[in-house]
């Protein structure tokens, strides 16, 4: 069974999750990576610059040590060259180098530094022969100073000293171009270190220009909008579903509003569609269809409000059912109860009648048994007023036909007070039924239907002892009329026995005395019937009110449960 109203327009929304153009993580990993490339751009420069720097300062350290090298071969051979003018001028020993290749010049001359090294080649072909010669002179100028120390001074002057200066000058000029090198290295490095600065500058600036950028993309596309979205979260958590979370953005935030949207304005509308439903259900109909189809984990809540209605409806309409029931039922046990408190008054009349023509008969004994005790006294008169004697005995036989008819008459009453008694017990038996059916409405009804149940079986159970004692007089009567008809046939011959007729008015007396006290049993128990008789016609008034307003709340119940609007089953 489906539930709410036709009002409300059906509809089924899916959302459309589409691709964002721009990705939130895409253009994040993009700027990242330019970040990170600026940042291993940064990187590399520095490494750049360092590895430069020492490069340079390497290369430079290097040249100033040949540099410092090359000044002092140049002040070594100075110094050879006045330790060789000393031994020719002054006789001293030469203790200076003559092998070219083992001191220290020669040594740097020959080494692979410069021998084997292209950029050197120039500076090895002007240099080698001129050192070598110059070694080769001073072998020379000190062979000859022992024999010709003119020609060792003149060789020494004019040969050696120049070629000393030669490579000094030569040492000189290659100084010099160490010392350009110098300043060509220092040059670049100051190039470099421009390069390297305007470079720097540049990534720095790139990377705070994209992280300046990525900031403010961030600040306004991530941060505002997810304050604005808690903003709308805030309202929504105090309950306000009136809310918008449309976010104009191409993004993961822009999804998010767009789910947000689509997932509050569901809610709203099953809110609205189960206080409408609520609505309907509390103005009684339970007959309205659901317009709005409920997806996910709400289906659960679908379900429910089914099966509450279903239930509901269900338990009003058997409600309505057994209301109907209830009512014919009061309406029947209203008739019935009215009808035996009707019959019960009838018994209370006919009770009473009868209690009149019980006493009347009671009178009538006492009057016989006093008439008896005076036939005793009066004995002696029996011959004179046997004609009378026998006329009052003929009275006497009628008035106990009388009375044996009177008690048919009364057994006859008291079988119909019990067939009513058994009625009323039925009826009652009913009752209690119709009440059990009832429920609780009825409960009340139960105990006036017991109640009445237990008079009429009281009811039934006097009739039957009454039964018994008018059984037993109408045995006696019985007897007296065989009595009196022994009594008019003494009459006949009291004549010739008058003892004997004496003797037979005494037991007439007896047994008139007897049928008084039997008569007066029988008055009881007429008081008794007349007493239960009142009761019942009491209880069956009271029986008849409760089942009229038992109809009565069940026709109130009636007009309730029509309120309702119900299917049927």
């Amino acid at each position: 069974m489906a539930i709410f109203s036709n009002k409300l327009r059906k509809e089924k929304v899916m959302l459309k999750v589409t691709k964002t153009k721009g990705s939130i993580g895409q253009i994040f990993y993009s700027r990242f990576a330019v970040i990170v490339f600026m940042a291993g751009l940064l990187v590399l420069l520095m490494g750049g610059s360092i590895f430069c720097f020492d490069y340079v300062f390497s290369k430079s350290e290097k040249i100033n040590a040949e540099k410092s090298d090359l000044l002092s071969y140049e002040m070594a051979h100075y110094k050879w060259w006045i330790n060789l003018s000393s031994a020719v001028y002054y006789n001293t020993e030469f203790t200076g180098q003559r092998d070219e290749t083992k001191c220290d010049f020669g040594i740097y001359l020959y080494g692979p530094g410069v021998k084997g090294n292209p950029q050197m080649s120039e500076f090895y072909e002007k240099a080698e022969p001129l050192h070598r010669e110059i070694h080769q002179l001073a072998d020379e100028v000190l062979s000859v100073n022992g024999t010709d120390k003119a020609q060792a001074e003149a060789l020494l002057k004019d040969s050696v000293e120049v070629k000393i200066h030669a490579l000094v000058s030569l040492l000189d000029d290659t100084i010099v171009q160490k010392q350009e090198q110098i300043d060509n290295q220092r040059r670049m490095v100051i190039v470099m270190l421009g390069i390297i600065f305007v470079a720097t500058i540049f990534a720095v600036s790139l990377t705070v220009w994209f992280i300046i950028k990525t900031y403010r993309y961030v600040k306004t596309k991530v941060i505002e909008p997810i304050v604005d979205l808690q903003q709308e979260c805030e309202k929504l958590a105090e309950g306000n579903l009136g809310l918008s979370f449309e976010v104009n953005m191409d993004n993961e935030i822009g999804s998010l509003g767009k789910s947000l949207d689509f997932a509050v304005k569901e809610i709203k509308k099953y809110i609205d569609a189960i206080a409408f439903g609520m609505k309907e259900f509390s103005s009684g109909n339970f007959t309205c269809v659901c317009p709005v189809e409920f997806i996910g984990d709400f289906a659960n809540i679908q379900r429910s409000i089914e099966s509450f209605q279903e239930k509901m409806n269900d338990t009003l309409y058997e409600m309505s059912v057994a209301i109907e029931q209830v009512s014919a039922g009061a309406q029947e046990l209203s008739a019935g109860a009215q009808d035996i408190a009707q019959g019960a008054t009838n018994q209370a009349g006919s009770v009473q009648e009868l209690s009149d023509v019980i006493s009347n008969i009671t009178g009538q004994i006492s009057n016989n048994a006093e008439y008896a005790q005076g036939a005793d006294e009066w004995g002696e008169r029996t011959g004179e007023t046997v004609v009378t004697s026998k006329a009052r005995m003929e009275q006497l036989v009628a008035a106990i036909n009388d009375i044996a008819a009177a008690s048919e008459g009364i057994k006859n009453i008291i079988d119909t007070i019990d067939a009513i008694a058994s009625e009323t017990n039925l009826l009652a038996l009913n009752a209690a039924i119709e009440s059990a059916r009832a429920g609780a409405a009825g409960k009340g009804f139960a105990v006036v239907a017991d109640q009445i149940r237990k008079l009429a079986q009281e009811s039934a159970d006097a009739a039957k002892n009454t039964t018994g004692l008018i059984e037993e007089s109408l045995s006696h009567i019985e007897k007296g009329k065989v009595l009196t008809g022994t009594t008019s046939e003494a009459f006949e011959e009291v004549a010739k026995n008058a003892q004997t007729v004496l003797e037979m008015i005494d037991k007439i007396a007896q047994e008139s005395r007897a049928q008084a006290l039997e008569a007066d049993k029988i008055a009881k128990g007429i008081d008794q019937i007349s007493g239960v008789v009142q009761t019942n016609a009491s209880v069956s008034e009271e029986s008849a009110a409760a089942s009229e307003e038992l109809s009565a709340q069940a026709m109130v119940m009636t007009d309730l449960i029509n309120q309702f609007k119900l299917s049927k089953r």
